[in-house]
């Protein structure tokens, strides 16, 4: 289970990784995450360049948030859009993060 902090996240352990926290979240492009890693100075997925198909983009996603995963990172999760279609990137995203039982850095910041 998640542990849910409201829409205001618990301060980040600096020791902890020294690095911004991620954000993950479906955004079905209204710019909702841009706004949100404003607010709370978090980082997210912007790849360099684009894959040539739809399952090798999800995957470099899935790369990122792994390597942020292995330096312990915070990641922030702004949930799902309601009413919107399911996004296969952030049921990829929490998929992955279920898998390796991230819960104790995996906090929600879904309204």
């Amino acid at each position: 289970m998640r542990c849910a902090h409201g829409s205001n996240p618990p301060p980040l352990d600096e020791a902890q990784s020294g690095l911004r926290p991620l954000l993950i979240g479906q955004d079905a492009g209204t710019g909702r995450l841009a706004a949100l890693a404003e607010k709370y100075d978090a980082e997210i997925y912007q790849p360099a360049t684009k894959a040539a198909t739809r399952s090798e983009n999800i995957q470099m996603n899935l790369d990122w948030l792994m390597k942020a995963v292995r330096q312990g990172r915070q990641v922030l999760d702004a949930g799902p859009i309601p009413g919107f279609p399911e996004s296969d990137y952030y049921n990829a995203e929490t998929g992955l993060l279920d898998a390796v039982n991230y819960y104790s850095n995996w906090i929600s910041i879904a309204p």
